[in-house]
């Protein structure tokens, strides 16, 4: 979503370099504190629920791109990057604790780079998949809206793993 963003403020709404990557920052912030959060709340509430949040909060960042029209819409923005940011980092850091901790600490390093190399591949294939989807849009569509459609499209699709989350087995909600 960053690099399809980065797009729409530069390409349209004529922000430069410096001024979108500000946006960055208050991502960055958003994460940082989510996962000191999650790291406090692992053990309190579990897998699950935070997966559910940070899913929530990603997608309702997203779609708050959607309202964004021009340099006026300011605030949108850095409500829409603190929680993208915020549920970014709570699901990147329950996803990674949950998938390493039933490794022991001679493989946890192996798992690690597993991990990693799964991680960029999603954000790779998932900047691949938004950008095509833009750009089919926007052959029916003007600009403005093929952005927006990709956007509202992206947040309903970071609600799918809500389905099955509940496939998510107990024994891996908590860290001992």
């Amino acid at each position: 979503m960053n690099l399809l963003n980065i797009f729409y403020l530069q390409d349209l709404l004529h922000m430069g370099a410096a001024q979108t990557g500000r946006f960055m920052v208050v991502y960055a912030a958003g994460a940082l504190v989510a996962m000191v959060l999650c790291g406090r709340l692992y053990n309190r509430v579990g897998a699950g629920r935070l997966f559910v949040l940070s899913m929530l909060l990603h997608s309702l960042g997203i779609a708050a791109l959607a309202a964004v029209d021009s340099t006026q819409d300011l605030l949108i923005l850095i409500l829409a990057y603190a929680l993208m940011g915020t549920g970014g980092g709570m699901g990147a850091n329950t996803a990674q604790t949950t998938a390493l901790m039933d490794f022991d600490g001679a493989q946890t390093h192996k798992a690690s780079v597993l991990w990693n190399i799964n991680r960029q591949m999603a954000f790779s294939v998932g900047a691949a998949l938004l950008l095509m989807l833009f750009n089919l849009l926007a052959q029916r569509w003007s600009a403005p809206q093929a952005y927006h459609l990709t956007f509202a499209i992206a947040a309903l699709l970071g609600l799918l793993p809500l389905l099955p989350l509940r496939s998510l087995p107990a024994e891996k909600t908590h860290h001992e």
